[in-house]
């Protein structure tokens, strides 16, 4: 069965439709009958299993009642995660705050549920864009948040109960961070008058704009909900990464006129700077700026553990002939000193005899590679345990074994 995509997302309207008449220019709310619609992206059962972990951060959930959040240390446990060190989360402690009537916000919702993940990647993929998915369990009759505007495009996909959406005014269109900043008091003394209202049920959708002012409320049962946003890459992105360039060009380190050391008539200095600009503007590839934006996987910050549990149950059958390739590994660096190799992949460090080096080099560059060809001067035995080592790491997948 093909993956979802983003027209699976926005069907029966099809992409063009949806970009011209609602893409960054007003709301929409499709309603489908199948509740079961997204259950090819998730459903209650993903969500169970999720819960049912008992080594979660504390860092992956926000309670909220209201406008009431409790600290995470509130639904923290006693325990430690052995790796980092780090405070586990205790469940028990968030289904008691659910159970009194607190919505539990689950972030990185596209990382830590596989089947989601497979359909955000390749949602990603198609609008190169910075991006996030919360996921929403709500209590009957409650809210969690204050009418407000985000900064994000975003897409509610309804999994599970009832929710009425509320949409108010649209002071400003995607507005920056500052903004939204502005206008809370604005939002907090809006008149309750909402220019359009509607239930979501399982298998609709709702497209918010950016800028535009909402809020949802649950009605008889429990909301299940995920929440796709999208940050658009703008105008003013642009500018401020053409900025960095310009602010190295000598004529713009010049010193502003400023009197008796730096005279200059401002009419002359105002001709002077836009010429600048104008030059400086027409020398510039615009284009090379544009294709920055553009989605890089190699970029996208969360390692690729798909596939890692049965790579793991494979790891003793591995041969020289096994052909291994590196996962999307984020922040990995090499550093040779005193002797020693050492390898990060975000918090993760591991160190190794500068013998190993090429060997280790080679296995985790971006080219697929048979494990017996990687280094000559080291046995067969000594390659088949770096590769997994790091295959239990996480760090490398077999491509055939």
């Amino acid at each position: 069965m093909e993956t979802p995509n983003f027209s699976f997302l926005i069907r029966p309207l099809s992409t063009e439709e949806f970009r011209d008449k609602y893409w960054l220019q007003q709301h929409l709310h499709l309603q489908r009958d199948p509740e079961d619609y997204y259950d090819r992206l998730l459903n209650l059962d993903d969500i169970d299993t999720l819960l049912e972990n008992e080594n979660l951060p504390p860092s992956l959930f926000r309670l909220i009642k209201e406008g009431d959040q409790p600290t995470r240390d509130n639904y923290s446990g006693s325990k430690k995660y052995e790796r980092t060190n780090e405070i586990i989360a205790d469940n028990q402690k968030l289904f008691g705050y659910l159970n009194q009537g607190y919505t539990i916000e689950i972030y990185l919702a596209q990382r830590i549920i596989p089947k989601f993940t497979r359909f955000f990647d390749g949602l990603i993929g198609e609008l190169p864009m910075r991006h996030t998915a919360k996921l929403f369990v709500t209590p009957p009759g409650t809210w969690a948040l204050e009418a407000h505007m985000d900064q994000m495009e975003v897409f509610v996909c309804q999994l599970h109960g009832t929710k009425t959406w509320s949409l108010y005014d649209w002071p400003i269109k995607s507005p920056t961070e500052d903004q939204r900043s502005q206008f809370k008091e604005y939002t907090q003394n809006l008149e309750d008058k909402p220019a359009h209202q509607m239930t979501l049920t399982p298998g609709d959708l709702l497209y918010v704009p950016a800028g535009m002012i909402h809020k949802a409320r649950t009605n008889d049962e429990f909301s299940v909900q995920i929440s796709i946003g999208f940050y658009t890459n703008r105008w003013s992105d642009l500018l401020k990464n053409m900025a960095g360039e310009f602010a190295q060009a000598e004529v713009f380190r010049s010193p502003l006129p400023d009197g008796l050391l730096n005279p200059m008539d401002p009419k002359a200095f105002e001709r002077s700077f836009k010429q600048a600009v104008k030059e400086m503007i027409d020398n510039t590839d615009i284009q090379a700026y544009l294709s920055s934006f553009n989605f890089d996987p190699e970029k996208y910050p969360y390692p690729d553990l798909r596939g890692v549990f049965k790579d793991i149950l494979l790891v003793d059958k591995i041969r020289p002939e096994t052909v291994v390739a590196r996962r999307q590994l984020p922040d990995l660096s090499m550093t040779r000193q005193n002797g020693m190799l050492e390898i990060s992949v975000q918090s993760k460090k591991s160190t190794f005899p500068k013998l190993l080096a090429p060997a280790i080099e080679r296995l985790l560059d971006d080219r697929p590679v048979a494990i017996g060809s990687i280094q000559q001067n080291i046995a067969d035995e000594m390659k088949i345990e770096l590769a997994r080592k790091f295959i239990r790491f996480g760090w490398l997948r077999i491509e055939q074994l």
